[in-house]
């Protein structure tokens, strides 16, 4: 790791910080997942910068507004509280198919697409080759493979279950890890850094 450069986690949200909510807009919904204020304590304190990235294709689909999200994030901030503060909050607003016409097409945030991460490294000193990407659907893990990144696949939201292998335009991609939830991601990603450090050998959270 440069000198100058610190790791980050990225991180998807809903399903991995949060319990999982189709299009949650509303901030009386907001509840953390298992493990997440604790996972997310021990990264910070470990020096991680934490990172969030998440689809909000609900915003193109009309399903909730800007000012909707940005309360759902104060709220989730509140819970979290200053000892798991966030970094840096990324979300994109785009869906081809979306009934909003400015936010209805193609783009380059959208993971598993690589462009939120991408914005990271532009704002904050991360060191990529040091950072890990964790998340719980195949869609966060296939961003991260594409990133360069070691994944962790959490077992809270969608838990990496996949009924139509065929939605995805993408092979299903193997995360460098499991775990049963935030807090167990966090624990595995300070024994894997460690190792990485120290050139030992790196294994898989159980």
């Amino acid at each position: 790791m440069t000198a100058s450069l610190r790791p980050a986690v990225f991180l998807d949200r809903d399903g991995t910080i949060l319990r999982l909510v189709d299009y949650l807009a509303d901030p009386r919904q907001v509840a953390l997942c298992p493990g997440a204020r604790e996972g997310l304590t021990a990264l910070r304190a470990a020096g991680f910068f934490l990172v969030v990235v998440s689809n909000q294709s609900g915003i193109a689909r009309g399903y909730l507004s800007e000012s909707q999200r940005l309360a759902v994030s104060r709220r989730m901030e509140e819970l979290l509280g200053s000892a798991a503060a966030l970094d840096l909050l990324l979300h994109c607003p785009h869906h081809p198919q979306g009934a909003i016409a400015e936010l209805a097409h193609e783009c380059a945030c959208r993971k598993p697409k690589t462009g939120m991460i991408a914005q990271a490294l532009r704002a904050l000193p991360i060191d990529p080759q040091a950072s890990y990407l964790v998340g719980d659907s195949p869609v966060d893990i296939e961003c991260g493979r594409r990133a360069g990144l070691r994944t962790v696949q959490v077992a809270t939201g969608y838990g990496g279950r996949v009924t139509d292998p065929h939605r995805y335009d993408f092979p299903l991609p193997v995360p460098t890890a499991h775990a049963v939830d935030l807090g167990a991601a966090a624990s595995w990603i300070l024994v894997d850094a460690k190792a990485g450090a120290d050139g030992a050998d790196r294994g898989e959270a159980r």
